[in-house]
């Protein structure tokens, strides 16, 4: 039944953000996820949401120079891509690399934040 499913899906993408959505769904973390987002960045060279997305499989195969040049290639196409900066951050402290992954991680965290536009508002808050 999951395989009609995804081939019903299939034969509905039309663009590369298709291919995200079927690959999110499925569940898929092993080569057809792999083999999927890398189609998709044919089809799209800049789509930096396809090289967040396909560092996770390449993480969890141990391909991990591979999984992180795809973080980096995310965060260079996409600098305010949170999402790539944790995905990274956690690599990079999973290698041991405390440092980078701790500047990586603060990324992120300053993308997130966004102040009030009412400095006023921010002050009687407190």
């Amino acid at each position: 039944l999951r395989r009609q499913r995804q081939m019903c899906i299939r034969d509905r993408i039309n663009t590369p953000e298709d291919v995200t959505v079927l690959v999110a769904t499925s569940g898929d973390t092993g080569a057809a996820a792999i083999e999927s987002f890398k189609e998709a960045i044919k089809i799209k060279p800049n789509y930096a949401d396809a090289y967040n997305n396909l560092g996770n499989p390449l993480w969890k195969q141990k391909k991990i120079d591979e999984s992180l040049l795809s973080y980096k290639k995310a965060i260079e196409i996409n600098p305010k891509h949170k999402e790539a900066y944790n995905n990274l951050g956690i690599l990079l402290r999973e290698q041991k690399k405390f440092k980078e992954s701790e500047n990586t991680l603060s990324s992120s965290v300053v993308i997130e934040y966004k102040p009030s536009p009412n400095p006023v508002l921010n002050e009687s808050s407190v």
